[in-house]
């Protein structure tokens, strides 16, 4: 027994010898070199199976030996072969069987969900490999977001996406009901509480602004430290200090005092309120409560006034209409329905068709219908003058005088036609001796303005002086007939003495 013993002894020495070398406390296994603290050669034997065996242990056999594990077991490897028991905090990552480690605090998995390679099963193995997941994917959360309802594929949570450098989230200051989508939008780093329910689409879309309630698609800037409020902004828009409740499409510019504007095309206003602006070029300071639609529209002061087509400049109008191009109005409570009246109408309360190259206006109808209502009409006076008037007016003819900043003459324009009529001065100073506040006379309001007539009103004295000139003619009437009735009465006489004189001349 005691000869065995010792050759089983020998035995192990040799084994040892040819198997495990230490050199400075590291340990090989089939090699006389290690280079670790433990390193093992495979040997070439095909019948020998390779590998390390960790200890094998069911989730419940683990949780029990749970007060041994500590920091000094850091690093600990073992292999859990089924889910059994309840977990414990430092069992709670052990979801399915496979190897996991210690590290000084918990369990972990040496497992990960894996991608797969596309159009494969095949998991990927390579940095390089195109993937896809089964599964849906949450960062920065654990919980998966729904949309409309359905559970969505990718969530993202405290913090915004990027796909190829274009933003998706809700930008900077992460607002709850903030939208972001696309690069440097929703950028701003202001921090105040105005800063919410705003949806930026595009490049640099609110990119510095303090603003709430705003929807904006395109290029737009906003300077920082100011407040817009319910707003729609399309393409490049750049909104000033304050344009609550507006829409604005185009390169459209808003001041510190605009508000509840629609706005498309390029607009320059100041102080623009309860407006609608569609126009190719707009400068406007201020406007208020107007709709101008056109192109190269500007001037200042607008208010309540209605603007189409091109070219239109004002100053101080309000509650004008213009509709023409290249029309310039100053006026108050006027309608402009003409092109190039660039020089004429400076006046108020006023009905404009057409400018001074205009030759004839063509309607189905042959006049004007005025109202003439006795029941709108006081102060009523017999005291039109007639012949007085009439009898001192110059007719005339002539030819316009067009001043060089209008656009050139047609072959039948103004300056080539000779017109009949009245020089206004002419008529004026007639109703004026006559003491005769005559309404057909448009007096210039401003010195750009002119004198006009209104033929229209000379019929009611042309009227006054026809029955002036009949009360005459029936005088006159009533004078002859008395005259004839002498005459007859004194042809009587004759006849008679001349018979007398025939009865005489027989005897």
């Amino acid at each position: 027994m005691r000869k065995n013993t010792i050759k089983l002894i020998l035995a192990l020495g040799i084994l040892l010898c040819f198997t495990i070398q230490i050199k400075s406390q590291n340990i090989g296994i089939n090699t006389t070199d290690p280079k670790v603290s433990l390193h093992i050669i495979a040997s070439d034997n095909a019948s020998l199976a390779e590998g390390l065996i960790a200890p094998s242990l069911t989730r419940q056999q683990l949780i029990n030996k749970d007060d041994a594990y500590g920091i000094d077991q850091t690093n600990t490897l073992i292999y859990i072969t089924d889910l059994s028991g309840t977990t414990t905090s430092k069992t709670k990552e052990i979801t399915s069987p496979g190897y996991y480690f210690f590290d000084g605090i918990s369990w972990q998995s040496f497992s990960i969900e894996p991608w797969y390679k596309i159009n494969t099963s095949e998991k990927a193995m390579l940095n390089t490999d195109s993937i896809y997941q089964r599964g849906k994917v949450v960062i920065k959360g654990n919980t998966i977001g729904n949309v409309n309802g359905v559970p969505a594929a990718l969530t993202v949570y405290t913090a915004d996406a990027s796909f190829n450098n274009v933003r998706v989230g809700k930008g900077n200051l992460n607002l709850a009901r903030n939208t972001a989508l696309g690069y440097n939008a929703l950028s701003f780093d202001e921090t105040a509480t105005e800063n919410n329910n705003l949806t930026a689409i595009g490049n640099n879309s609110y990119s510095s602004f303090t603003a709430a309630s705003g929807t904006t698609i395109g290029n737009t800037y906003y300077p920082s430290n100011k407040l817009t409020t319910d707003f729609v902004s399309l393409s490049s828009s750049f909104l000033g200090n304050i344009s609550p409740l507006s829409i604005k499409i185009g390169a459209a510019r808003t001041s510190s005092s605009d508000s509840c504007n629609v706005q498309i095309g390029y607009i320059n206003p100041n102080g623009t309120k309860n407006s609608i602006l569609i126009a190719g070029y707009m400068s406007l300071n201020p406007t208020e409560d107007s709709v101008l639609l056109g192109d190269s529209i500007s001037g200042n002061g607008t208010r309540e006034s209605v603007y189409v087509g091109t070219r239109i400049s004002t100053n101080s109008a309000t509650r004008a209409t213009v509709i023409g191009s290249n029309n310039r109005t100053n006026s108050t409570t006027h309608l402009i329905i003409a092109n190039n009246t660039s020089y004429p109408y400076e006046g108020s309360y006023g009905v404009v068709l057409g400018n001074a190259n205009i030759t004839s206006i063509r309607a189905a109808v042959t006049s004007i219908t005025s109202l003439s209502d006795y029941r709108v009409k006081k102060n009523i006076e017999s005291n039109v003058p007639g012949i007085e008037f009439i009898k001192r007016l110059n007719p005339v003819t002539y030819k316009l005088d067009i001043p060089s900043t209008d656009q050139p003459m047609s072959k039948r324009s103004p300056e080539n036609i000779r017109h009949s009529g009245f020089i206004a001065q002419e008529v004026e100073t007639i109703a004026k001796e006559i003491n005769y506040n005559f309404d057909g006379i448009y007096i210039p309001q401003n010195e750009k303005d002119r004198y006009g007539l209104n033929y229209s009103s000379f019929v009611v004295p042309l009227v006054k002086a026809i029955q002036e000139q009949q009360a005459i003619l029936a005088e006159q009437q009533i004078a002859l007939s008395q005259q004839r009735n002498k005459l007859k009465e004194q042809n009587a006489r004759l006849e008679i003495l001349s018979q007398k004189l025939a009865a005489l001349e027989k005897r």
